[in-house]
Order: structure tokens, then C-alpha cells, then sequence
């Protein structure tokens, strides 16, 4: 399973709910719950929205490096 940690650590550290993104995005909580857990992709554009106005002293690569999660079974 893939998910971007960086993102949801940074999303963690400042507050930023999914409501927020899904705001900027203008998208639903749903949509961008899918997006975050890499069951589905951020377009690039999507992506550099959301650096740009959540994120914007963190480097895109930084945010939207997907990390592989490793299940212990």
C-alpha cells in the first residue's frame, strides 16, 4: 500500500484537514481521501495547487513523493 507521508505529516503538523485541500482543489473530502492514499493519482496540476497554497515553504518532490508502506503479514 502507497501513500504520500510527507503530505499527511505536513497536513498533520499544520492543521490542514482534508476539507482544506478538497477546498482548494474543489473536489470532494472523498476524492481527495483516494488522491492522499494513492488509490488514485494527483494530476500535476492538483498537486502544485495545493504546494502552492497549504504548503508553499515545502518543495513539491518534498510533498508528493509516494512512500511504499510495508504491511508486517
Amino acid at each position: 500500500m502507497n501513500s504520500y507521508s510527507h503530505l499527511t505529516n505536513a497536513m498533520l503538523q499544520r492543521g490542514v484537514q482534508l476539507k482544506d485541500i478538497a477546498s482548494v482543489l474543489q473536489a470532494s473530502d472523498t476524492t481527495v481521501y483516494k488522491k492522499i492514499h494513492a488509490e488514485t493519482s494527483f494530476t500535476f496540476e492538483e498537486a502544485k495547487k495545493i504546494q502552492s497554497e497549504l504548503f508553499p515553504d515545502l518543495s513539491l518532490t518534498y510533498l508528493f513523493e509516494i512512500q511504499e508502506k510495508i504491511s508486517p503479514y
